[in-house]
């Protein structure tokens, strides 16, 4: 495993020309070796600019509440990084390599649809799983793009700073409407979650008034992600795909029976 020896200071995510691994991310609140968190190398390919970069597997531990204790950018051309691609026998790039990943079920549950693991190591193995996506094909050496997200689905639903509620431990869904047809939707959409997560219908007026907005309709998930309104659209099978998605999200990716067939969505949430 990783340890970070010392904290040190926030430093630009930078590209590595020279094959020498740099610190781009340290979490501030780090105070000492004892704190659990994970540990990131981050592939990449400098002779790729239209690639993406890996800071959206930083911004989606940390919707888990992950501490991120060390972020390092490797060229994957350099001997270290060459020596991760043998060793895990890498194809697409860029990609990122956790450590420590049993921190946070809910993201080794997520990110189990997304890579193999290695103990408590990860190795993330689907970069066309992300919306808008340039990565490095190695077998062909090809760049490929994968298509943008349209449509409106899971982008209705707003995200706020409050942390990820939990009651025994299950991540909350919280829906109030009078519509016939969204309670009747919402709750076909939440059947295959059950015994993952607290469901309550119009209940908990309390926690309604938390969340900006004017609709008598409000769907809050995991109290992080909430929609004011009804869908834009009133198609059955696009309302249930979309609030599918967002339970996934705040499971970690369980039932993964059900969240599996979202994949290719889960990652651009």
């Amino acid at each position: 495993m990783l340890i970070m020896k010392k904290i040190i200071s926030l430093l630009v995510f930078a590209v590595l020309f020279s094959g020498c691994s740099v610190t781009g991310k340290a979490v501030a609140e780090i105070k000492n070796e004892t704190i659990q968190g994970v540990s990131v190398i981050s592939l990449i390919d400098p002779l790729c600019p239209e690639c993406g970069n890996n800071m959206i597997h930083y911004q989606r531990l940390r919707s888990f509440g992950v501490i991120i204790k060390e972020f390092k950018n490797i060229n994957y051309r350099a001997e270290q990084g060459m020596d991760l691609i043998r060793r895990y026998n890498i194809t697409k790039i860029p990609t990122v390599i956790i450590e420590n990943m049993s921190v946070s079920m809910n993201a080794y549950g997520f990110y189990r649809l997304y890579g193999n693991y290695y103990g408590n190591t990860y190795v993330f193995r689907k970069p066309e799983s992300i919306a808008g996506f340039a990565y490095r094909d190695l077998t062909t050496n090809k760049v490929q793009k994968t298509i943008e997200v349209v449509g409106s689905f899971f982008r209705e639903f707003k995200k706020t700073t409050e942390q990820m509620c939990y009651e025994n431990g299950k991540p909350v869904v919280y829906f109030f409407s009078e519509n016939p047809w969204e309670t009747e939707v919402m709750n076909r959409a939440m059947l295959p979650f059950s015994g993952k997560i607290v469901f309550y219908s119009n209940t908990n007026y309390g926690i309604f008034s938390d969340y900006p907005g004017s609709s008598e309709t409000k769907t809050i998930f995991g109290c992080t992600y909430y929609r004011d309104g009804l869908p834009e659209e009133f198609n059955e099978e696009r309302e249930i795909e979309t609030l599918s998605v967002m339970a996934c999200v705040i499971t970690g990716g369980a039932p993964s029976e059900v969240c599996s067939k979202y994949s290719g969505l889960l990652m651009s949430v």
